[in-house]
Parts: structure tokens; C-alpha cells; sequence
């Protein structure tokens, strides 16, 4: 077989933290001839799509998931537990369907690190078939107060000596493995550490541990690659659940990380930002604004953040989000004074559609992702010329609006009262507008009034262009015009 085509080494994360991104790359430089190796984001509901445009990063949306564990992700949704909380392998056996042909999957979440060059530790298993390799690996008899065989169950046909569970931020399994599972998860359910080692006992696939000392680790790894604990827990050695054991990465692991050994939790200054915050935001700009806005709140701190915007994954600006809204305040966030609103420059006033990006500055966490489309900027907009023609008795609103330099209609935004009242595109024939100079003519329009003007009450007219949201014409009204009544003649 083909070595390249042999063992993936995919490589997990959730956030944006530059330390983890240079611990990837060291992991894909130095293990490159071991396997390919990927980066995978998962990006969950309720954030957005992030880094769609980069070329080296496989992206897992919480939409792909349960095609091929639909049953788990049923059990999921009725248990209405997290990813963290059991239900991991979704997303790992998502992976391995975007990554297929392989016949091992190294399985390797972002706060895992090894005190050494990675290819030392993957040429300790070149040789190894197991279909399971992962850490901490102990039978049920001897982890009886592993808070999660509470909600274990399996069929009646395993044995107590079948029921294992194990520790798997780092894991590797086989493609027999892979289709065993899949096919063999009825009547079982429950933490995903408890499935993988169990079925795999049940379904008699090898399974080994990576190292340390459990009953599962071969002699030649006995006392290697990791320190791990009895203890259920999981809260001494090199490899456990909790507190972190590092804060950097290799090199600069924690000087009590013995060469050659597994580390985890490296939890780097980034994530232990992350985690004291609860970062909620939105971004609300409509179709054809001009600005950006929107908002971005700490839920655990009234403290104002600073907003970063990126459109296309460019950044345009960095703003603080403090203007006070009470929008914001009745929904619980402190005293409102989270919003923010930016202009949208020039140069991205094309008429498209573009991906608009609200990020934490402090975190570069991706808070929103919201797709805008943008007005057309009209270089000329200030070379525009337009008339309101009412002469009197007509139950319409009638006009036009032309560009000199430009035969482009524009868009006629009538406004009434200081109120937006109708769009219309200022596209009809007229003579006396060719006769003009307008180009050919075609740029007239006509609205009828609102029936809520038909009051006998005067009103002001302004006509605007669309693209400005602001009367154009050095920002005044083209013209004021006072409407008494329909029976009236218009008073100019």
C-alpha cells in the first residue's frame, strides 16, 4: 500500500489561538513522512462559517454531522448533552468521511503536545495493527466511579469484561474499526470513551494503550510516552483531564513534561482568555447600507470590547462596541452599552454580496458572520442632477434623476417628512430629458402619493439617491415641496 495513503493525521480545533497554529505546523513539518496530516475546525451552530477560504483547513459544520453515526446523533439531541460531553466521535467520524482511503486515522485535538519531535512518537507504532490505540485504558472493575457509566448502557450479551473506557485526546484507530462501529451501535449508548474500547472489545478488534501502565499497554511501551493516572479523575501525570499541564507549547513545555512524552492540557494564554469570557454579538447591517453595525458584549463583564470587522476575511476596521442601546440592556446585557457602527468604505461599495466578519479583537474569537450585500458606490454621485415636477392636482409624485457623466439609471428614494416613503428606479423615457443632454432620456419617474398624505396637512419632499442614504446635492433637499391637498395646486 501506498504510504501516503496509509495513516491521517488529523489535527482538531475550535478557535482561533496563534500558538496552536504554530504547534500544527510543527506537527505537519516533523510528521510528514509518517502520514498526511490535516487541520480540522469545527465550527458548531450559532458561529459562523470560519475560514471557509482557507485551502489548508478541513472544516466540519454541525449540518454534516450524523451521516454516518445518525443513531449517536439521535442520542445526542435526546440527551441534549455537548460534543464535550460524550459525544466526540460525531465529529471524529465526520472527519474520516472527508478523509476517505485511509487505513489508520490519528484522531489529535489542538491542546495535545509531545516533548520531543512528533515523528519519535509516531515511529513507535509504524509496525502497530491495533485497531485502537488510546490512553488511560481500564476496565469497568477497576474505574467503577468513572462519573459516566451512569448513563452507559450497552446489549445484554456483553460481558462485564467487555466494558472499558479510556481517554482519547489523542487516538488512532483502524478502518476495521471504523466500520465495526458504525454498523454495531445498536442497543449501546453513552460516553464515547466507554463505546470505542468497549465495542471494540465486544466485536474482538486489538486494541492497545499508547503507554503509561495500564493493563492494556504493551510491555515495549510500559512506563513511556505518557505518565497517566488510576485514578478516574483523571487530574495527575502528563496526559489527563484536568488542571492544565502546560501552558505553552514544546519547546517551551513545562519543564516537568519529561522528554519523549505525551502532554495534555496545554492551555495557552489565549484559551484561558477565552475561557473567562462569554462573548455574544451580531452583526445587523441590511442590504445596501453603508455602514456596518451591529454589537459585542461580554456576558460576564459590562467592560466595552473592541470590535474587529472583516469583510472577505480582510480587516476594514477596529472599533469599540459602546454606544448604549436598550435593546441590548432588556436583554441582559448590563447597562446596553455594547453597539458599534462603522462606515463602509468606498473601495467595498461594489453592488455584490460579501461575507461581513465580527471578531473580538482581544481574542480574534469569530463572534458573527452574517452576508451583505453591499451598495453600488457611483463615483460621480456628486455630479447628479433631478427635479420634482408636480405642477399641481396630480396624485402622483413625479420627477427625474440623472448622472452627467453617466447613463446608469439611478434609484430615486423619495422621502416624506424625514421618513423613507418609497424606491423607485428612475428609468422611464422622457423627451425633454434627451433634448436636455440626459443621455437618451430614460431617467423619469413617478409614485403615486400615500394615501396617509391625502390629509390636506402639508408635507416636505426630499429626493435622495439609494446609495447615499443623505439628501445628495451638498446634502440639502433638491427641492421642498408642500402638498396641501389632492385638490390643491402644489405650492413650490
Amino acid at each position: 500500500m501506498n504510504r501516503q495513503r496509509h495513516t491521517a493525521i488529523a489535527w482538531l480545533i475550535h478557535f482561533d489561538d496563534r500558538e496552536a497554529d504554530a504547534a500544527f505546523a510543527r506537527l505537519q513539518h516533523e510528521a510528514s513522512s509518517a502520514g498526511e496530516v490535516f487541520r480540522v475546525r469545527h465550527v458548531p451552530v450559532g458561529l459562523p462559517e470560519a475560514e471557509r477560504n482557507k485551502p489548508d483547513t478541513l472544516h466540519i459544520y454541525d449540518s454534516d454531522l450524523g451521516v454516518s453515526l445518525p443513531t449517536r446523533l439521535r442520542q445526542k439531541q435526546s440527551s441534549g448533552r455537548t460534543f464535550n460531553q460524550g459525544f466526540v466521535d460525531l465529529i471524529w467520524f465526520e472527519v474520516v468521511r472527508k478523509l476517505p482511503g485511509f487505513e489508520f486515522y490519528w484522531l489529535i485535538e489542538y491542546d495535545v503536545d509531545f516533548a520531543a519531535p512528533w515523528l519519535t512518537f509516531f515511529s513507535e507504532f509504524s509496525k502497530c495493527n491495533a485497531d485502537l490505540l488510546g490512553t488511560n485504558l481500564y476496565p469497568k472493575s477497576q474505574s467503577q466511579t468513572w462519573a459516566h457509566w451512569e448513563w452507559f448502557s450497552c446489549p445484554k450479551k456483553v460481558s462485564q469484561r467487555q466494558m472499558m473506557r479510556g481517554f482519547f485526546p489523542i487516538a488512532r484507530v483502524s478502518r476495521r474499526f471504523i466500520e465495526t462501529y458504525s454498523r454495531n451501535l445498536d442497543g449501546w449508548n453513552g460516553h464515547y470513551e466507554a463505546l470505542f474500547p468497549s465495542i471494540a472489545l465486544h466485536e474482538r478488534l486489538r486494541l492497545e494503550d499508547i503507554g503509561g501502565d495500564g493493563p492494556v499497554t504493551p510491555a515495549r511501551r510500559r512506563g513511556r510516552l505518557y505518565l497517566g493516572t488510576r485514578s478516574p479523575e483523571l487530574n495527575a501525570g502528563t496526559f489527563r483531564f484536568s488542571p492544565p499541564a502546560a501552558n505553552h507549547y514544546f519547546p517551551q513545555l513545562d519543564e516537568l513534561i519529561p522528554d519523549n512524552h505525551l502532554c495534555h492540557p496545554v492551555k495557552t494564554e489565549m484559551y484561558c482568555i477565552m475561557a473567562s469570557l462569554d462573548l455574544s454579538g451580531c452583526v445587523e447591517s441590511l442590504d445596501g447600507e453603508i455602514e456596518i453595525n451591529g454589537w459585542l458584549a461580554d456576558r460576564l463583564s459590562a467592560a466595552p470590547r473592541w470590535a474587529s470587522i472583516r469583510i472577505d476575511g480582510i480587516e476594514i476596521g477596529v472599533i469599540q462596541a459602546d454606544c448604549v442601546r436598550p435593546d441590548l440592556a432588556s436583554a441582559g446585557f448590563h447597562q446596553g452599552a455594547h453597539a458599534f457602527k462603522i462606515p463602509l468604505p468606498k473601495e467595498w461599495q461594489d453592488g455584490k454580496r460579501h461575507r461581513v466578519e465580527l471578531l473580538d479583537r482581544a481574542t480574534g474569537s469569530l463572534v458573527h458572520t452574517k452576508n451583505v450585500a453591499f451598495p453600488l458606490f457611483l463615483p460621480d454621485a456628486g455630479r447628479l442632477s433631478g427635479h420634482i415636477d408636480n405642477q399641481g392636482n396630480e396624485t402622483e409624485i413625479v420627477g427625474w434623476i440623472a448622472a452627467t457623466e453617466d447613463q446608469t439609471p439611478r434609484t430615486a428614494v423619495i422621502v416624506i417628512d424625514g421618513q423613507e416613503a418609497a424606491r423607485v428606479i428612475a428609468n422611464r423615457f422622457r423627451r425633454d430629458l434627451k433634448d436636455a443632454g440626459y443621455h437618451q432620456g430614460n431617467h423619469a419617474f413617478s409614485i403615486p402619493v400615500p394615501l396617509t398624505c391625502r390629509d390636506g396637512v402639508s408635507i416636505s419632499l426630499t429626493l435622495s439617491t439609494e446609495h447615499r442614504r443623505i439628501p445628495w446635492h451638498e446634502g440639502r433637499s433638491l427641492l421642498r415641496v408642500h402638498i396641501q391637498a389632492l385638490s390643491t395646486l402644489m405650492d413650490f
